[in-house]
């Protein structure tokens, strides 16, 4: 299966050097360092049992699982945070847990990665939300989730807000991972990219569901093809024409600058809502490359992750998208949730290999 890569169509008329502006080893080094990220959103404990599963129960046709080994993973926003913190940033993180152990555990991960904790919100309603994933060699047999979802109570949502607010002035950027477990409703989101827009924050937004009214005047967000369709209630896009013309409508609807679509095996498509938004004059196709693929789960969280990153750090958007494809090439050759190391991704960029992106 295919699922991003570096590799890029039609070089013609596009500069002979992937990166033209962007220094890879300033990036790396103490611009990653430097930068100041916070990331709102669905917070979420990945729980993995791996065992081996080589019979059937008697009981029943079900297999039975031989357990070898558990590990917590960070998920939903917290793998984002754990993505920054894998590059070398250290950002802030909001969000809302129970009040229950998977929330201590949480707690405890998020330790020395993350500025603070002042913005985790313990709601006594909702359990700490939990995914547990049972594999066999690799592969998933069961999947359990513990949530309730329910839309945020203004208590909790002024809380976070107040939060931001007290962090406002160190932010060079501001993502909202929104899984659709109810921390983001219509009025919450736009406070946070009103609030963002006002103070020449950017806001990266990975969406969920269909009212993408809530994401107005966001800069940029991340859907993938089927949630592309869904935001405008069309067939999925089938090709690169009819991927730019979509994400032109819902980039106008709603007015954001750019919209980038994450196409899986047709790698991912960046489109400007209209000539010079953002600074682009065109949009740009990253291909993909044939890689072994274990696992897609998180897989959005290291693209928004690594585009926050290069973003906060000035980097022009579409090297910066060039980036995030090839992180996202290496985390989904890991088994799980799972993160993309500064120096992994460093040594895979290739400085001199190709054009930047193909002109669509």
């Amino acid at each position: 299966m295919a699922i991003f890569d570096s590799q890029f169509d039609n070089p013609e008329n596009m500069p002979q050097s992937i990166f033209e502006q962007t220094d890879i080893d300033d990036l790396f080094g103490q611009q990653f360092q430097k930068a100041q990220i916070c990331v709102i959103g669905d917070i979420i404990l990945d729980r993995y049992i791996f065992g081996t599963a080589d019979r059937l129960s008697p009981e029943g046709p079900v297999p039975v699982l031989n357990i070898d080994r558990e590990a917590n993973r960070l998920g939903g926003a917290a793998n984002t945070v754990a993505n920054l913190a894998g590059l070398g940033l250290k950002p802030f993180i909001a969000g809302l847990t129970g009040d229950d152990d998977d929330a201590l555990t949480l707690k405890t991960m998020l330790n020395n990665i993350v500025q603070d904790q002042k913005g985790l919100i313990t709601d006594s309603n909702r359990p700490t939300i939990k995914k547990t994933r049972f594999l066999s060699n690799h592969t998933q047999l069961l999947r359990t989730d513990q949530e309730v979802i329910q839309t945020i109570s203004v208590q909790h949502a002024q809380k976070i807000l107040e939060y931001l607010d007290s962090i406002l002035s160190k932010l060079d950027l501001i993502i909202l991972s929104d899984y659709g477990k109810g921390i983001f409703n219509d009025d919450f989101a736009s406070d946070f990219i009103q609030t963002a827009r006002k103070n020449n924050i950017p806001v990266i937004v990975d969406p969920k569901g269909q009212k993408y009214e809530s994401y107005s005047g966001a800069t940029i967000i991340t859907p993938n093809l089927k949630e592309l369709s869904h935001a405008l209630n069309i067939p999925k896009p089938q090709n690169d024409k009819e991927v730019i013309d979509a994400a032109q409508t819902l980039a106008k609807k709603i007015d954001v600058e750019a919209i980038l679509v994450t196409r899986s095996q047709d790698g991912m498509s960046l489109v400007p809502k209209e000539k010079n938004s953002y600074g682009l004059d065109h949009p740009y196709h990253f291909k993909s490359k044939v890689v072994d693929v274990y696992d897609v789960s998180g897989a959005g969280d290291t693209v928004i992750a690594t585009l926050g990153a290069c973003m906060a750090c000035g980097t022009i958007l579409p090297e910066a998208v060039q980036i995030s494809n090839v992180a996202a090439g290496l985390v989904v050759q890991k088994v799980g949730t799972a993160t993309v190391q500064s120096s992994e991704l460093k040594s895979s960029l290739t400085l001199d290999g190709g054009p930047l992106g193909k002109h669509i």
